[in-house]
Order: C-alpha cells, then sequence, then structure tokens
C-alpha cells in the first residue's frame, strides 16, 4: 500500500506513505491527525484514504 501511495503521489516521502498505508490498515483507525501540509492538501491522497474508509485531517481539530 505505501509503494501505491508512492507511485500516485511523487511528492510523498517513503515515511510519511507507510504512516497513511499503517493508518489505513489499522481497524481501529478511522482519522489520521497531521501537521503534514502534503497529506492534508493532496487531493489524490484524500481521495485514496477516503477509498478506504479514512480521513486525514489537521491536528487542531481533534481538539473538537
Amino acid at each position: 500500500m505505501a509503494k501505491e501511495l508512492r507511485f500516485r503521489e511523487r511528492e510523498l516521502t517513503p515515511c510519511d506513505a507507510m504512516i497513511v498505508a499503517c493508518a489505513i490498515e489499522d481497524p481501529v483507525c478511522s482519522v489520521l491527525y497531521t501537521f503534514d501540509r502534503l497529506l492534508l492538501e493532496s487531493k489524490v491522497i484524500q481521495r485514496y484514504v477516503a477509498d478506504h474508509r479514512r480521513k486525514i485531517k489537521p491536528v487542531e481539530s481533534a481538539k473538537h
């Protein structure tokens, strides 16, 4: 999954690809909170995560 993410979004680092892949694979995880602008703004990553019934949100929204 991390390789596929990197293929789809070339700017994604291997470490970030693994973090997103782990969040998608974790059955308990529904939202990945992050400060990473690429993860938050990339339509490709957001669509891929949504297709796996997960969300990526900014850390600020975790306070609510």
